[in-house]
């Protein structure tokens, strides 16, 4: 998919209409009674949680939605494909309704953890869009066209776009309370070390050879003087 260039409208529009449908069905659940309606049709044992945590999870997931059609619209214009799009909205579905039934049924008050999550939340966000929006411009500039970009946030980690979103979903996991939906990054930092930023390193290094290559010896792959 890398280094194919095409606006994709189709692709990205049904994401994004995917991604509003999937908000409305979290906000039915956590404040429409939609909770409540589930446990007594199927006699599950749950009930709706603490106000807090569901506020944040569901400001959690417009912030989201509002930064990924930034990013969809105005960053990406290589070929989005559809398998990507349909992917990426099955995986909105999975981390939106985990949160919403583990944090949005939690009745514990949010303390410490959920602030210190929304802390990591917006952090992650700005690691993450900052880091593409600095690119976007760079790239704006025509004798910038056809090099490699390393300033900004990416002289931190040649994928800090990707470390961002595994921060702001860590906080994200902060607000539900619940030990078990840290499974959600743990599984994006396995799809990004094992999928994600292999594909990425072999096309950057075929696309700027051996300015990548050097780029690659200073700046750690995905975690900033770590990894």
């Amino acid at each position: 998919m890398y280094g194919e260039y095409s606006s994709s409208l189709e692709q990205k529009v049904t994401l994004a209409s995917l991604h509003l449908i999937i908000l409305i069905m979290v906000f039915w659940l956590m404040f429409l009674d939609g909770i409540g309606t589930i446990a007594s049709t199927f006699g599950f044992p749950i009930s709706i949680g603490d106000y807090t945590r569901r506020v944040l999870i569901m400001s959690g997931g417009i912030i989201y939605f509002i930064r990924l059609l930034f990013t969809e619209f105005v960053f990406v214009n290589r070929e989005f494909k559809w398998s990507e799009a349909l992917t990426i909205a099955l995986w909105l579905f999975i981390i939106y309704f985990t949160f919403s039934f583990t944090g949005g049924t939690n009745s514990r008050q949010a303390g410490a953890p959920v602030y210190l999550g929304v802390v990591i939340y917006l952090l992650g966000s700005f690691i993450n869009t900052g880091s593409e929006y600095l690119r976007y411009r760079w790239k704006k500039i025509p004798e910038h066209k056809g090099k490699l970009y390393t300033g900004g946030f990416f002289k931190l980690s040649r994928h800090i776009n990707y470390f961002g979103d595994v921060i702001l979903f860590i906080g994200f996991a902060l607000f539900t309370g619940n030990v078990y939906t840290f499974i959600i990054p743990a599984a994006m930092i396995g799809l990004f070390v094992v999928v994600n930023i292999p594909m990425l390193d072999n096309y950057l290094h075929e696309k700027y050879n051996g300015e990548y290559e050097e780029y690659s010896k200073h700046t750690k792959k995905f975690v900033p003087y770590i990894y």
